[in-house]
């Protein structure tokens, strides 16, 4: 997704993997840690380019919360999960909203 924000001269580009998470290592998998790295991309673009440009991050479980829960008792939690853009669309009928707001775009 790749949103223009005219008033401060800032693009924003929106990298959404739908993946399922029935293997996921928690929030040390490499799909989950991802959304750090591109930032570290985000700013060598900027300092090379001299740009305005944001990278985002975001997966988008369809595996349920709960299904990846069964059989851990230390896995963090689904707020945890949502701190680092992982939206769990099957749990949860606002994610868009939730994807949205964190970026920084209202909608209505």
């Amino acid at each position: 997704m790749w949103i223009k924000k005219v008033s401060k001269d800032e693009e924003i580009i929106v990298f959404i993997e739908p993946h399922g998470l029935e293997h996921s290592k928690g929030l040390k998998d490499e799909k989950i840690q991802f959304a750090k790295s591109i930032k570290d991309i985000e700013q060598k673009i900027n300092k090379k380019e001299n740009k305005n440009i944001r990278l985002e991050y975001f997966l988008l479980s369809v595996t349920k919360y709960d299904e990846i829960r069964k059989g851990t008792t230390d896995l963090p939690t689904k707020e945890d999960f949502e701190n680092k853009n992982v939206l769990f669309i099957k749990d949860d009928q606002n994610w868009p909203q939730k994807l949205f707001k964190k970026i920084g775009v209202l909608i209505s």
